[in-house]
């Protein structure tokens, strides 16, 4: 998956570009991935400015594919179709 596809596929889940960080910086109240020298980090990064939900990938496409799933999961568990 690449960053323009998983973009698109995150806007159709209703999220916009505040609710997440695709290495591009920290955000508050967002889910965050960054790159750590070829590993890519995925967290949660909350208003208190402290992180959980730590996972760790080896590309890519592979944390892109995590994080659509992690957004789906929590619509799931919502019972909704879309965040907004």
């Amino acid at each position: 998956m690449t960053k323009q596809e998983l973009k698109k596929e995150l806007s159709k889940l209703g999220l916009i570009d505040s609710d997440y960080s695709l290495n591009e910086g920290l955000k508050i109240d967002a889910m965050i991935l960054e790159n750590l020298d070829g590993l890519w980090r995925l967290f949660y990064y909350d208003e208190k400015g402290q992180e959980s939900s730590i996972t760790y990938h080896k590309n890519e496409s592979e944390s892109y594919e995590y994080l659509l799933k992690t957004f789906k999961d929590q619509l799931k568990l919502l019972k909704k179709d879309t965040f907004r």
